[in-house]
Parts: C-alpha cells; sequence; structure tokens
C-alpha cells in the first residue's frame, strides 16, 4: 500500500508545542478535569485520537488529570497535594491513565516520563497493549520485569520505580530493539499504581511516533469534492419524495433533506445494486463484476445460505475485495485526493485479514469501518460502540449533553441528555471534526473523495428514542406503518441534512461565503432494496436478497450545482461497477491501464441527460443460496427497441422467467409462463437476452472465472446455460392460423396466403402486441380452397406485426 506521510512525529502534551508545521494544545484548564476527556489530532493525514481516562471514574471522584507547559500529568490526588502548579498525585490505587488509539499503523520509538514520589513511597508505571509482541523484551537499567496478564485481556506491562522526580526514558527502535508497533485500532494504555503516603504521579513528556512507508503524496487534484452517502438497506420507496422512484414516494416517512436535496440534483430511476451489502460495495469498490479475479464477492457471508437441503451446492467465493486489486480508494488518492472512510465497509477483514481494511486499501482516514456488516446496537454503551464498529468512532461515543443537543437544534434536549449517544448521530459529529481539520490542515489544497457509508437503516431497528412519537400517531400510507423504522429513516435524513448543511456554511456563521457547494459532487444511494418486513417495496416486487426489482432498485440522486442540472430525472441504466469509472471521471484522472474496470462512466450524463447514455446491459450472476429470496441464477436487465427487459434464469431446473419492466414495473407478467401468444411476442427479445447471459458469462479474458454451482447427489458441476431459449409449441386448435406473409414492398406492402372454405366470407386483423387487433378486411369470399390477399399495412414499417384471419 501507498503512504504518504514523512516523520518522525513527537506527541508533546503541552500548550505550546509546534507539530509537523500544525499547533496541537491539549486541553487544560486551572481546574482538575473528573472522568473523560478527549482530542482528536490531525497528523499529516492520519488521524490520532488520545483519550485520558480513568479505569473506575465512578468510584473515584477525587481522580485528577492536568496539563502545564511542560507535559501532561497523570495521576490520582492524595491528602496532601503539593500544590503549586506540580500536578495530581497517586495514592495508593491504579488507575488507567492515558489510552492512545491509532488509525494508522504507528511505530512508537520513545517514550519520555518524569515520575515525582515521597521519599517514603514508591510507584509503578505499566504500558501495556490490547495484543502484540513483546515490547520490552531486553530492556536494560530498569527495575521490574515485565509479565503477560491472562484478564480481562493479554496486558504487558513494564514496571518502573525511578527515584523522586527522576526522568525515565522508555525507547523503542534503538540499541538493537525493535519499535514498539501499535495497528490500526489497538488501544495502548498508560496506568499507574503507587504505595505513597504522601501521592506520586508521572508526567508525560512526550512519545515519538513513525509512520511507516512513507511516499510523496501526488499533485492535489483539480477536481470537486466527491462525498457519497450510502444508506443501508433503504428502500426505493423509503422516502418523502417521489422524485428517484416515478411518484412511489411515501407520505409516512419524513425525509426533508434527502428530499431537498433530491430537488437540487439528477435523480437516477433506474440504478441497480446487488441485492444485499457485500457484493455492491464490492463492485464499487474493484470496478468490476464479482466473476473478475479482482472481485470474487457473490453475497454476503457465503453462498449456501439456504433452507435446508437443496438440490445444488453454491461454490466458495470471497468475503474481501483482494488486497492486491486497484480499488477506487486508492485510485482516488493517486488522482490527488484525500481519501476518507465513514462506516460501515464490510468487503475487508476477512480472508484479508487487516491488508485488506480501509487504511490499507486506499484511505487516509477512517472512522469506524471494519469487517462486519451490522452494527451490533446503534447506541453507544460507556463510552464506545463496540466490537462490530472500529474504535476510531469511539470519541464520538459520550452521551448526549444539554449543550450539545442544543447547538444542533434539538427541540426537547430533556429528552435525550444524558442518554447514549445514537450511531448515526456519533457518525455526523466525526464529519463534522474531519472536515474542519482538513479545511484547516496540512493538506486543505487537496479535494476530499468521502464514502459516508451508514449503518442506517440496517437491523437492528434501534431509533433515537425522541423520535418514534410523532410516527406513532400518524396514519399509515400503504405498507408503511412501521414508527421505528420510521425513526431510523428519520435519523438518516438528519446526517444528510448535516452534511448539506455544512456544505453550505462550513464555519456555521450563517453567511455562504465560504460554501463548499459549488466544488462538491455530493452523491445519495442505497446499497441494496428494503427489508420487508418494517417497511415495504410497493409497487416493487420482493425485498432484500432477490433479483426482483424490490431487491437491487434503489433511490439514486445526484448534485454538482452549475454542471449538473438540478430537480430533472433520468432512466438511463446504472449499475455499482460505473462508480469507479464516473469518478474518475470528474476529477480528470485517467483510468487505471492494467486493470479491467466493467462499468461505464455516466459523468457526461450528468451534464447533459438530455442526451441518452447507451449503456450496455446488466448482468448478475448468482451461484447460490440466500434462503428463500434468492438461489442460483442469471440475471440480465437490457433495453431492447426502446422496451426494457429483465430475464432470469435458474440453475436449479432451467427455467427462464421474463419481464417488460416498462409495462410491468411489479413484475406480474412472466412472458415465458408458456402461454403461447406471450411466445409469440416476445421470442425474439427472449433470444436476444438468453444470448446476453451466456455471452456475459464465457467470456474469453484471462482474469475472467465465473463460479458455478454443483449438483449435491452427483458433485457434477454445472456452467453458463445454452444461449437459446425453448420455443413454445403451437397449441393444436391454433395451428392452422399459422401463415408466412410475403413482403412485396418493403416495408407495408404485404401479401399473404392461407387455406379457404369455399363458400365462407373471411376477415383479417392486424397487431402489434396481440392485444389490440385493427381490422383490415372483413368481406373476402372464396370459392377455391385458398385465399391470396395482398394489401398495404403502414404500422408494419414501425416495428414487428402479426395478423389473424377469422370465418363468418
Amino acid at each position: 500500500m501507498n503512504r504518504c506521510f514523512t516523520g518522525p512525529l513527537i506527541l508533546v502534551f503541552s500548550p505550546l508545542c509546534l507539530l509537523a508545521a500544525e499547533t496541537f494544545v491539549f486541553d487544560h484548564h486551572a481546574e482538575a478535569y473528573v472522568g473523560l476527556v478527549s482530542k482528536t489530532f490531525s497528523l499529516h493525514g492520519t488521524n490520532l485520537t488520545v483519550t485520558a481516562a480513568l479505569e473506575d471514574a465512578s468510584t473515584n471522584s477525587n481522580a485528577l488529570l492536568a496539563a502545564n507547559a511542560s507535559g501532561l500529568y497523570l495521576g490520582i490526588q492524595s491528602s496532601d497535594d503539593p500544590g503549586g502548579g506540580e500536578g495530581p498525585r497517586i495514592a495508593n490505587t491504579r488507575d488507567e491513565l492515558l489510552l492512545l488509539s491509532f488509525n494508522h499503523p504507528v511505530e512508537i520509538t520513545e517514550i519520555r516520563l518524569r515520575s515525582f514520589n515521597a521519599s517514603n513511597g514508591s510507584e509503578q508505571l505499566r504500558m501495556r497493549l490490547e495484543s502484540g509482541p513483546d515490547p520490552f523484551s531486553g530492556l536494560s537499567g530498569y527495575s521490574g520485569d515485565y509479565s503477560i496478564e491472562a484478564s480481562p485481556i493479554p496486558r504487558l506491562k513494564w514496571a518502573s520505580t525511578g527515584g523522586a522526580n527522576g526522568p525515565n526514558t522508555v525507547p523503542f527502535g534503538v540499541a538493537g530493539q525493535a519499535p514498539l508497533v501499535v495497528s490500526t485500532g489497538t488501544v495502548f494504555s498508560i496506568s499507574s499504581t503507587a504505595s505513597a503516603t504522601t501521592g506520586g504521579g508521572f508526567m508525560v513528556e512526550s512519545i515519538t511516533v513513525e509512520l511507516p512507508g512513507q511516499v510523496t503524496r501526488p499533485p492535489a487534484s483539480t477536481g470537486p469534492n466527491i462525498i457519497m452517502i450510502l444508506a443501508d438497506d433503504l428502500g426505493w420507496t423509503d422516502l418523502s419524495t417521489g422524485k428517484p422512484n416515478l411518484g412511489n414516494g411515501s407520505a409516512f416517512y419524513e425525509t426533508p433533506n434527502v428530499a431537498r436535496l433530491a430537488d437540487q440534483s439528477l435523480c437516477f430511476t433506474s440504478c441497480y445494486m446487488h441485492p444485499n451489502c457485500a457484493p455492491t460495495r464490492a463492485a464499487l469498490f474493484s470496478g468490476q463484476y464479482a466473476p473478475r479475479a479482482g472481485n470474487g464477492v457473490y453475497n454476503v457471508n457465503n453462498l449456501n445460505r439456504g433452507n435446508g437441503t437443496p438440490i445444488l451446492v453454491g461454490p466458495s467465493q470471497n468475503e474481501d475485495v483482494p488486497a492486491d486489486t486497484d480499488n477506487l480508494a486508492e485510485a482516488m488518492r493517486d488522482a490527488g485526493y484525500i481519501t476518507a472512510h465513514f462506516g460501515k465497509f464490510h468487503v475487508g477483514g476477512h480472508e484479508g485479514g487487516s491488508a485488506t481494511l480501509p487504511l490499507n486499501q486506499g484511505f487516509d482516514f477512517n472512522y469506524g469501518g471494519q469487517a462486519n456488516g451490522a452494527p451490533g446496537s446503534y447506541f453507544a454503551s460507556s463510552g464506545t460502540f463496540g466490537g462490530n464498529i472500529g474504535p476510531e468512532l469511539d470519541p464520538y461515543a459520550s452521551p448526549y449533553t444539554s449543550a450539545y443537543l442544543a447547538d444542533r437544534g434539538f427541540a426537547d434536549t430533556n429528552a435525550l441528555a444524558g442518554t447514549d449517544k445514537h450511531l448515526t448521530d456519533a457518525m455526523g459529529d466525526a464529519f463534522v471534526d474531519f472536515m474542519n481539520d482538513h479545511r484547516s490542515g496540512l493538506h486543505a489544497d487537496y479535494p476530499v473523495y468521502m464514502q459516508f457509508h451508514l449503518y442506517a437503516v440496517h437491523s437492528p431497528i434501534q431509533p433515537r428514542p425522541d423520535l418514534p412519537p410523532k410516527y406513532q400517531v400518524k396514519p399509515p400510507d400503504g405498507g408503511h406503518d412501521h414508527a421505528n423504522y420510521a425513526s431510523q429513516v428519520d435519523s438518516m435524513d438528519q446526517a444528510v441534512g448535516r452534511i448539506m448543511d455544512y456544505l453550505d456554511d462550513p464555519d456555521g456563521d450563517g453567511s455562504t461565503n465560504d460554501s463548499m457547494v459549488a466544488d462538491t459532487v455530493l452523491i445519495f444511494a442505497s446499497d441494496n432494496g428494503g427489508f420487508i418486513g418494517p417497511t415495504d417495496n410497493t409497487p416493487l416486487r420482493e425485498r432484500k436478497g432477490s433479483f426482483y426489482e424490490g431487491g437491487i432498485r434503489v433511490p439514486f440522486m445526484v448534485r454538482w450545482p452549475g454542471e449538473i442540472p438540478a430537480d430533472t430525472r433520468t432512466d438511463t441504466l446504472v449499475h455499482p461497477v460505473d462508480f469507479y469509472p464516473t469518478f474518475l471521471a470528474l476529477a480528470g484522472a485517467a483510468e487505471p491501464t492494467d486493470q479491467v474496470l466493467d462499468g461505464m462512466s455516466f459523468a457526461d450524463h450528468l451534464r447533459a441527460p438530455a442526451t441518452p447514455r447507451s449503456r450496455e446491459a446488466i448482468v448478475y450472476h448468482f451461484p447460490g443460496y440466500l434462503d428463500t429470496r434468492a438461489w442460483p441464477s442469471s440475471t440480465v436487465i437490457k433495453d431492447i427497441a426502446g422496451a426494457r427487459y429483465k430475464m432470469i434464469y435458474y440453475y436449479e431446473d432451467g427455467k427462464r422467467e421474463m419481464y417488460n419492466l416498462s409495462q410491468d414495473l411489479s413484475e406480474t407478467k412472466d412472458l415465458l409462463d408458456g402461454d403461447y401468444w406471450k411466445w409469440l411476442l416476445n421470442q425474439s427479445a427472449a433470444e436476444d437476452l438468453a444470448e446476453t447471459i451466456t455471452q456475459w458469462l464465457t467470456r474469453d479474458e484471462p482474469d475472467w472465472a465465473p463460479s458455478y454451482p454443483t449438483v449435491r447427489a452427483s458433485g457434477t458441476p454445472l456452467s453458463a446455460p445454452p444461449p437459446g431459449v425453448d420455443p413454445v409449441a403451437v397449441p393444436r386448435d391454433e395451428q392452422f392460423r399459422m401463415v408466412e406473409p410475403v413482403v412485396i414492398n418493403p416495408p407495408t406492402g404485404m401479401r399473404l396466403s392461407w387455406p379457404a372454405i369455399p363458400g365462407h366470407t373471411f376477415g383479417l386483423e392486424a397487431s402489434s402486441d396481440l392485444e389490440n387487433w385493427t381490422l383490415i378486411v372483413d368481406d373476402l369470399i372464396t370459392i377455391g380452397h385458398r385465399i391470396e390477399y395482398t394489401f398495404t399495412d403502414p404500422p408494419a414499417a414501425l416495428g414487428r406485426r402479426y395478423y389473424r384471419v377469422f370465418v363468418d
């Protein structure tokens, strides 16, 4: 992975310390701090969270933390605090004093500490890591030995009994010693014990940190900021606006901010994601379809999430985008962007380990993104969000305060004050902090590429407690009636509004002179369709997990004032593989030459949506099972002769379904259900769709390797479906109606002949859809056994025509 930092960095906790061309001040006041104090520092494009905490502050109300120009004092106040600015002391207790959590892997090369204690006492300083090799082995000149404590987590500790006011320098990476390597998200802590009757303490003078893999950052791009907000499990109809969903918004849900964004955006009514989270994110991140070697993610978790024992067995798959894929974040960083990921990641940290997590995959910053797809809980507990969410969001996990709520404009601050922070609000807090730091930081001249990937509205449905009451008294709108889910949608909308408001007025002073709106492409979408139960996707069929429209069709809108026309709609096809080339085009960067991108940029279409965009068919290949929602199949969506069709091929029995989405959005009429007239009408389109699936799966390219299921009973692997579609047999009582027209004057002059019965009158009708028939003639009388009739039929010039004969 490329790096972009230079070092070493020295973290000196004093008010006037100049650090890496920026000044960072650890908050200090005349009074002592009680409980938790935190500060986030931006260091050359990395993010370091420094948290001073007391392990049992609830029971030690006299716990103190203070700082002066010399350093950061840590300790517990004793009965005879010496005063004079010397700082707090430790007396007969042990507490967690300083926690360091890094957003990048770092190497600590030196820690400088100063101890002070009475002559009749002693004290120990302990350092520990959550995991890792022993960093203290071989150090000399200090008393005490390291040990590993078994509970509650493995802890490495080093003890010192330095004299009163003695300096203690803990070196790493010198004199043959290895650096103390702190990996991403690992918490490094300093704690202290003492048995001094008159107290004692430590002062942290400095910590020297190096960021490995130093590489010069490319020049800043002149392109716009690109911020992609991706909601999780938000259905096509789960918005109060009808602009991105063909008028199918909801009167039950309240999303005024997304509606405002839609008014200012180009809205896409035919954006197709994958049926569930991970494959959508993998396609977006890699720019490749799942059968490519650079992707390989077909489903969440695995391809054998079946009900019972199905007749086929799904193949193995990736859960991570491979570490060596040239992904979107790396491409944007190489194009001159600062890259940041917020929230759900889900396509790293499995078989690829830490190498596939955000900070090793092109992101300069990561706020909470890791392997898990669901948050576990939306509420912080004891100031953290728990194991499913990366620790980088923990600095924003403090309970709500009245001041916070008032600043955010909450109507009733008493309802939430003192309660646990909701994850969606914490992500908004992190966004504001990041943007403020970036705008005043070393790389302020670089545009930002940001993935703001919300966990909302994914289960568990845990709304902020102030929101449900208003929905509990609202009348339902169709299948939209779930107060808690509506509250979750509401919270998501507030996060969108917070981003929009910040871009309008970054410093919040009421003036838009510093607005970032004109320099920012703002995108909103969902990663898959809505999950039926708490919501309803009507008029779309089915739900998340399905390849019917309810599982894959999502709201999508893009805003860039002055470049993209506002309040406009387009029906062009979009798939997540299209985002990678589109973002590069918006950045003015070239596509990679050593990696295939399967998507087609829609950057030009954004600026000129009235100009039709001809995108090739979207094809999905799903070789496994997702309970009862999806089973082994291949699906194609394609525009043919002015209509949009979908075909699904099922590997279990070779059955195909086909729908005309232009006429049947709800997929209620399978055009291949065995009805002869439907087959006659749709034969040409069906052959085209079947051929498209087969050609897509069987392309001859080095990195293209679709996986297929195997037959459970025999272990026989299956392969791509045949290119044709089996014809429907002509019903016996309709065979006499089969005639072959002869075009004698293209394209409208016709000659037909058919068997006749002497003495009867015959008529002829024409149709383009086998439903609406137009009379051509009704008074043909014959005395022979055959009629031959020549006529002109102008509609024949517009497309396929069908003719039928009737007899009086």
